[in-house]
């Protein structure tokens, strides 16, 4: 009984992680997470997330912010740009292994106002 027990503990687990998406994970403020981006260079930085994968790029003059990781609600694949006051923003959300390793998306019609601000605060906090 306690094997058959374990066995459906890690059945468990695996149907979960069957169910996630992975994707690359780095922070804006990392040079391995600038574009181009090049996978074999951010080393193993994958986590698995359950609604999707995100790329956030902001520029600003002649700063370039990227961050990339987990979406944290479920989305279609889609790309926004937008610039708030200055910072140009693109928000990219996809649902398919690694797929936020793209350097270049379509842009698609939703707004993202929760990662453009994120994006923008970081960028601000970054140059002042």
């Amino acid at each position: 009984m306690k094997t058959q027990m374990i066995s459906l503990v890690f059945m468990i687990l695996y149907v979960h992680t069957a169910s996630a998406f992975r994707c690359y994970q780095c922070p804006a403020t990392s040079s391995t997470c600038a574009d181009p981006f090049s996978p074999s260079d951010s080393g193993d930085d994958t986590i698995y997330c359950e609604y999707g994968c995100v790329k956030a790029k902001a520029v600003l003059t002649d700063t370039h912010s990227v961050s990339r990781g987990c979406f944290p609600v479920e989305n279609p694949t889609e790309c926004h740009r937008s610039n708030v006051d200055g910072v140009d923003t693109e928000v990219c959300i996809c649902n398919s292994d690694l797929c936020n390793a793209a350097t270049h998306h379509q842009p698609a019609p939703l707004l993202v106002v929760l990662m453009c601000t994120a994006i923008c605060f970081t960028v601000y906090q970054k140059l002042f």
